[in-house]
């Protein structure tokens, strides 16, 4: 998929081979089936990382085909489709998946099954909770059954071994989506998106000022960047992705429908920054760019700040360890998580920049971060 995706972003055109094959072993015990599924979602957060507008928010990929295939893995889980093309137009009908809505699949999702555990786990306290969540799980196992039936085993298992081996693959239906997230954070966490180029410029990356660190982390920064090449804004952006590609992974562009944002990289495992660029014409070929950067989620560490103060202030209390002055021991903590909070903002803001900085002195734009030109349009002096 990586492959092919490159391609047609270069303009190239994807062609089908009907003598070419492909070899399939299928795995033969469930521990190798579910370390191939592993694999599969690591690849999948490889291919979110190089390639995120195929992906949505909440890390599926946008699928807009038709897959023509018998294989009861692409039915719906209502009815078979019969597909004849627009108007009976097709030079030949094939099964595909038809009818597939969110709704049905949604019983599969780990989202679903994660809810459906946490409100068996309240069912404790709230026995009401019971029924809803015991609903949640039959739809879920409705799913899983619906797939073991539609597989065709009865040429390949004996009688007896039938019902064992439908009863295997309502479990591996079960267990996949499970093996898929377990790889997504595996790739998650991994570094193996970084390049040489990518280290280098994490590594070299100076931090932030302590100002402009509250000011990011708090309200937004702005930039400005000083042109004298005309330079336009989408060469600055692709120069911007180019240099983020290799650290500054995944990098999500504005696809039409964003108005606070042009690009959105993330540094680190939680941090991630909105940039918006705007020009404004001096005369001639003299530009300056204006850069605004903001966090992605403000309220991620503040969120942070305020549930580990509340968590250690709980068991403080606890351990009957706050007297009086009982907010002394709170207020040292959120400073000290503040800090923290403020040191990673700084070092991965920092990160972010610095891209930025290479992207434009690779056009000659020079000046992040320096004022505006004077009103007679010369060129100022750079620091």
């Amino acid at each position: 998929m990586d492959i092919c995706w490159r391609l047609q972003q270069r303009g190239l055109r994807l062609g089908f081979a009907p003598g070419a094959l492909v070899w399939h072993h299928h795995r033969a015990s469930v521990k190798a089936y579910f370390r191939q599924q592993v694999g599969y979602g690591e690849g999948e957060s490889f291919l979110q990382h190089r390639h995120t507008d195929r992906f949505n928010s909440r890390g599926h990929v946008r699928w807009a085909g038709r897959i023509y295939s018998p294989l009861p893995a692409y039915r719906s889980l209502f009815k078979q489709v019969v597909y004849e093309g627009r108007f009976g137009s097709e030079a030949f009908p094939s099964i595909y998946q038809g009818g597939l809505s969110l709704w049905g699949a949604l019983p599969q999702m780990v989202e679903w099954q994660v809810l459906t555990a946490v409100s068996l786990l309240c069912s404790i306290l709230l026995p009401w909770l019971l029924i809803p969540s015991g609903l949640a799980l039959l739809a879920t196992i409705i799913g899983c059954v619906r797939h073991a039936l539609a597989s065709k085993i009865d040429d390949v298992a004996k009688p007896h071994q039938v019902l064992a081996y439908r009863l295997l693959i309502v479990w591996l239906h079960f267990l996949q989506p499970w093996a898929r997230v377990r790889g997504r954070i595996k790739g998650y966490f991994s570094d193996a998106n970084y390049t040489d180029a990518g280290r280098v410029l994490l590594a070299s990356a100076p931090r932030m000022m302590a100002f402009d660190t509250l000011k990011l982390m708090f309200f937004h920064l702005d930039k400005s960047l000083w042109d004298t090449h005309y330079t336009p804004i989408d060469s600055v952006l692709h120069g911007l992705r180019k240099y983020s590609s290799g650290a500054l992974t995944p990098v999500r562009c504005d696809d039409g429908f964003c108005h606070d944002h042009d690009v959105i990289l993330r540094a680190g495992r939680t941090y991630a920054f909105k940039l918006k660029i705007t020009a404004e014409d001096h005369g001639g070929l003299n530009r300056m760019f204006r850069v605004r950067m903001r966090l992605d989620r403000p309220w991620l560490p503040m969120l942070v700040v305020s549930s580990s103060i509340a968590l250690v202030g709980g068991y403080l209390a606890r351990l009957r360890l706050i007297h009086t002055p009982w907010l002394v021991p709170e207020v040292l903590v959120a400073l000290m998580i503040l800090f923290a909070v403020l040191f990673k903002v700084s070092r991965h803001g920092g990160q972010v920049l610095h891209a930025l900085q290479q992207a434009c002195g690779e056009h000659g734009i020079q000046g992040v971060g320096q004022p505006a030109p004077a009103a007679d349009h010369h060129r100022p002096a750079m620091g």
